[in-house]
């Protein structure tokens, strides 16, 4: 559990992180595409992190309804922090791009936690023969 909080609040403050700093860059209206990809890379992210973390290491996979859980929790809190940085853009006219944003966001960080996931229980195999040898 302690892994699944930690997961959390580091890929929630990167998304935070990331809006605000592409806010300052960026026209408001290009802050919902980024939006999946920020959600992706923090997915990826905490995937690693919830396995490397995890008491049964790389070597189990984590739940599926925890990365659900935390895919969409990361996607709605994406969400939030957007209404923080750009208000003007909830206006109804842009509701569909905005829903379509969260559907890619959410797949996004799905697939992100499933190559963070993949990455961390490769990495865990090379160093294991290499712990072996040099004793």
């Amino acid at each position: 559990m302690k892994a699944a909080l930690y997961v959390f609040a580091t890929g929630m403050t990167g998304i935070v992180l990331l809006l605000g700093f592409f806010s300052i860059f960026t026209a408001e209206t290009g802050l919902p595409a980024l939006l999946p990809l920020f959600t992706g890379f923090n997915g990826a992210v905490g995937g690693w992190n919830l396995a490397v973390r995890s008491k049964a290491g790389p070597t189990r996979r984590p739940s599926r309804w925890l990365t659900l859980l935390l895919a969409s929790l990361f996607t709605l809190g994406g969400e939030l922090a957007l209404r923080l940085f750009c208000k003007q853009i909830f206006a109804p006219e842009w509701r569909e791009m905005l829903t379509d944003s969260l559907v890619l966001g959410l797949l996004a960080a799905l697939a992100g936690f499933g190559c963070g996931y993949w990455v961390a229980q490769r990495s865990s195999e090379l160093k294991r023969p290499e712990q072996e040898q040099n004793p």
